[in-house]
């Protein structure tokens, strides 16, 4: 599944579905969350904000979102590299260089059997090179926002360690916030019974151990 980002901040997109992966990982049964439900509607909204915290956390998409953004061509030093905030990268779909009133140039990938004045991209980083014919680096066009790419980023599986961290605080929001609740006394909130979950520092609604799964595969640094 894709989405648009254009130059706007990330929307990120879910990547588990309630009934394909929540449910079997709460063991919970169709019956017991019948579908239109009040009940229903708070898994998924649970869902969805597991997925949405999990991938501002990591600075990156899992699922496969599609952006859209523009770039400086510039001739100085490095001046053939350009550095795409979001990886690993699944596809290149379009990469168009302005040669300022000349307008817009397509540019097409260039391979070792198909080498063409063009560009190469290092997917698991998201490094784009600009290349002469023969695979020889060149500096991009110079200008501003002059180079304008379009490429899906995120994951194709889902890494299995993303996948438990995040089934594992949907998990956990699930139990505090609405199983919970059944068993509330008269008077109490929900800050009486909530599980502290041995959760510190800036992510105190969440668990350690869900932060430790999740910490390897931060992104650092480019958004």
């Amino acid at each position: 599944m894709t989405q648009p980002n254009a130059l706007t901040s990330p929307n990120w997109v879910d990547f588990l579905t309630v009934t394909d992966d929540v449910m079997p990982w709460l063991q919970l049964t169709p019956s017991g969350i019948p579908a239109g439900s009040a009940l229903a509607g708070n898994l998924q909204l649970i869902t969805s904000m597991a997925c949405d915290w999990v991938q501002d956390y990591l600075g990156r998409p899992v699922a496969p979102t599609t952006f859209d953004r523009r770039f400086d061509g510039w001739s100085g030093w490095n001046g053939a590299y350009l550095e795409l905030p979001y990886y690993p990268v699944l596809e290149i779909t379009s990469v168009i260089e302005y040669w300022g009133v000349s307008g817009p140039h397509v540019l097409s990938e260039s391979t070792p059997t198909d080498q063409v004045d063009g560009w190469q991209c290092e997917y698991l980083v998201g490094r784009l090179t600009r290349v002469f014919p023969g695979n020889v680096q060149k500096p991009w066009f110079r200008g501003s926002r002059n180079v304008e790419v379009t490429w899906v980023a995120g994951y194709n599986p889902v890494p299995p360690t993303i996948r438990v961290a995040t089934l594992e605080l949907i998990a956990h929001w699930w139990a505090n916030t609405q199983q919970q609740s059944a068993l509330r006394l008269p008077g109490e909130t929900v800050a009486d019974e909530y599980e502290p979950a041995e959760s510190s520092g800036m992510f105190t609604g969440v668990p350690d151990r869900i932060v430790d799964l999740l910490s390897p595969k931060a992104q650092i640094g480019l958004a």
